[in-house]
């Protein structure tokens, strides 16, 4: 006999294969051809899958039939899906729904949150993000967490603890890798019971590879390699792995004073005040950096540099007394972007805007008699990451060492971050125009909209487009 191997499966399906794969013959009637990867996945036998994937290549397509085939396979039997939050839930649940519309007596109870199915099988979906999530019967078909990654280990141990020993269920984890955290350890455990799958967007015959290509140029090394690789990153990043050609010993000459700005991070206590000088074509240089100096003359030194070099606007944290410069910069007419580093998510954008900056030559930092201890800083600059309610998390900071200091990366940021949203030129008039168009339509309609002369003097009819 000849035939593909989807077929020669489905043959083994009919002469006798185990419980939890019965509902195979159904499953192919749903128009569902696995390539080779999920073919692997579906035929294994171990009690627990530990499928790490890159996204869109197709696991939680694959995990919703496994689980709807051990539902159909063994009549009354209780299964669990387990998600972080149910809004991470909610693609499955639509996977899942979608697939039961061509199932006789498959009803989803949105009430319950459970797939109910004609041979009295259950699909129940949880959410960990509830206290005591994995409750009810004791759990007879299969346990599928998804997005595990973001999942704390003490909802998957409590999930485990709700397995029937008499019933032997399966584990199913499908998910993208998160730092070397729980579900690392299951990938990499040597027990026989955790059969490990991972797979790259590269592997996938449904990936657009060119999408990828383009993505993985905007992302760092790190990111890519966890995105599209399904790479078990470490959670500690060194941020500024390359600085190679951060530092130079002279800047361009330009036809015009470029505009300048200066990023201000304050000391307090044993820390560094540290001024960074940077314009608007990225060259940056450190101009000042001292501690246990009081704050009337540290007040007056930041003063001096700004009207020596002509400083255009300064961006000024407002932890510490911050708050102090930022009413005195303001009283003296001069502008002021103010940040609150305190906040971890702010920060991060800080940083990552510095850190892709860096990463694609857009900064350079002039050699002076501070670029050391800048160079040092950065090089020791790290990232940790957590998951934290179903959501990752990326402190930024300098190791927790005594002596160590970040103070000149975090003043570079924020000149970095000023070159951005400070020295910019006039707002365009675009967010008018879209005003004006929205009114015309609601006047005119798209069909009968005559030609009209805007607020930038150009005309416009029906198939102007914004």
């Amino acid at each position: 006999m000849s035939g593909s191997l989807d077929d020669l499966e489905d043959l083994g399906y009919l002469q006798g294969e185990p419980r939890h794969r019965q509902g195979t013959c159904a499953q192919r009637s749903l128009g569902f051809e696995p390539w080779w990867g999920q073919r692997l996945v579906r035929r294994s036998d171990a009690p627990c899958r530990v499928l790490v994937a890159a996204r869109q290549v197709g696991k939680s397509y694959l995990a919703a039939h496994l689980v709807i085939e051990v539902a159909l396979g063994q009549p009354g039997s209780y299964s669990v899906l387990l998600t972080p939050t149910y809004l991470h839930a909610r693609p499955a649940i639509d996977t899942l729904r979608r697939i039961c519309l061509h199932l006789p007596d498959c009803e989803w109870r949105e009430q319950q949150k459970r797939l109910v199915f004609g041979n009295g099988s259950i699909l129940q979906v949880f959410s960990a993000d509830r206290p005591h999530a994995v409750r009810g019967p004791a759990l007879s078909g299969i346990l599928w967490v998804d997005e595990a990654a973001f999942l704390r280990p003490a909802a998957w141990e409590a999930a485990l603890g709700a397995l029937s020993s008499s019933q032997n269920p399966r584990k199913l984890l499908t998910t993208s890798p998160l730092g070397k955290n729980w579900v690392f350890k299951e990938f990499v455990t040597g027990n026989a019971g955790n059969e490990p799958f991972r797979f790259r967007s590269a592997d996938s015959p449904y990936v657009n590879q060119e999408e990828v290509a383009r993505n993985r140029a905007k992302m760092t090394p790190e990111r890519a390699a966890q995105e599209f690789d399904a790479e078990f990153v470490d959670s500690l990043l060194l941020v500024f792995p390359d600085l190679s050609r951060l530092f130079v010993k002279t800047v361009g000459t330009h036809p015009e004073t470029p505009k300048r700005a200066l990023g201000v991070d304050l000391g307090k206590d044993q820390d560094w005040t540290v001024v960074v000088l940077i314009n608007e074509f990225g060259e940056a240089e450190v101009l000042g950096r001292w501690r246990h100096v009081n704050w009337p003359e540290t007040e007056s030194r930041i003063l001096d540099l700004i009207e020596t070099h002509q400083v255009s606007i300064t961006c000024v944290d407002k932890a510490y007394v911050g708050g102090y410069l930022i009413d005195r910069l303001k009283a003296l007419g001069k502008s002021v972007l103010e940040l609150a580093t305190s906040s971890r998510q702010l920060k991060a954008r800080v940083i990552e805007t510095l850190r892709a900056d860096v990463q694609h030559q857009r900064v350079h930092v002039l050699e002076n008699e501070h670029s050391d201890q800048l160079h040092y800083e950065l090089s020791r600059f790290q990232a940790t990451q957590h998951a934290v309610h179903g959501r990752l998390e990326t402190r930024y900071e300098s190791p927790e060492v005594r002596g160590e200091h970040d103070d000149c990366v975090i003043a570079l940021a924020l000149a970095n971050w000023v070159r951005h949203h400070g020295l910019v030129g006039p707002k365009p008039v675009r967010a008018d125009i879209r005003r004006y168009v929205a009114s015309a339509k609601r006047i005119f309609g798209n069909d009968h909209w005559p030609k009209t002369p805007g607020p930038d003097g150009g005309y416009y009819g029906p198939g102007f487009l914004l």
